[in-house]
Formats: structure tokens, C-alpha cells, sequence
């Protein structure tokens, strides 16, 4: 099991290169699992990452002007199981100042399995 300075920073570069919409980054292409699940709100949950990506390419391209500042990130392990919390926020959406976001990503060994995302939209 990797270490929980090794998945933050994995999770990081990950978190960075998806919100970026560089989809063949070659730590998300190493550590994303093919069945990686993804949560985000009241929307129905993707299944794999490749309904996941395809789903965050369509949400990123109607957004173009959308930043995304990390403020905060922890990580914990637990045997061959890890978490990673990224509190972030998004500003240049339609319609509202920012987006408070807590990303949680879920790891298996040197695999992130999992995402849930939790917002707080500020008007």
C-alpha cells in the first residue's frame, strides 16, 4: 500500500490534470481504475471511468471559463484501503460567485477506486 503522502500527492495530480481536461495524464492513467465509481450530488453515479470521463468532459466543455484553486487536502491510510479529501473552489461558472467542493477519493492498494464529490453553492 502506498503511503498517504504518496496517494495525496497521486490524488493531487489526478484532481489537477482532470479539472485541466487532460485525460491522458499519465499518473490518472496509472492510478484511475477501470472501475472507477464517481458521485457527484443528485445525479446518477458513473459506473466506470470511461462513463466517468466521458461525463466530465461534457459537465468541463460547458464551462470553459471554470477555475479551480485547491485550498486544502488530506489524506489518511488504513491497511491497503486510503482516502483523500480535496477541498476546493470554483469560481467562473454561470450564475453564482464560487463553488465550495469536497472531493473524497477512495483507494484500493496503488488504485483510486472511487470520487465523491460534495458542493456548497454560493450565490
Amino acid at each position: 500500500m502506498p503511503s498517504a503522502t504518496e496517494i495525496k500527492k497521486n490524488s493531487l495530480d489526478i484532481f489537477s490534470a482532470l479539472c485541466a481536461g487532460d485525460f491522458t495524464s499519465p499518473v490518472a492513467q496509472k492510478h484511475l481504475s477501470p472501475n472507477f465509481t464517481s458521485t457527484h450530488g443528485d445525479e446518477p453515479a458513473t459506473t466506470n471511468l470511461q462513463d466517468f470521463i466521458a461525463k466530465w468532459q461534457g459537465a468541463i466543455g460547458q464551462i470553459p471559463d471554470l477555475k479551480v484553486e485547491v485550498l486544502d487536502s488530506v489524506a489518511e491510510t488504513d491497511g491497503e484501503n486510503g482516502k483523500v479529501w480535496i477541498y476546493s473552489r470554483l469560481t467562473g461558472m454561470p450564475g453564482v460567485k464560487f463553488v465550495d467542493s469536497v472531493d473524497i477519493m477512495g483507494w484500493v492498494g496503488d488504485l483510486c477506486v472511487s470520487n465523491k464529490d460534495v458542493q456548497r453553492v454560493v450565490v
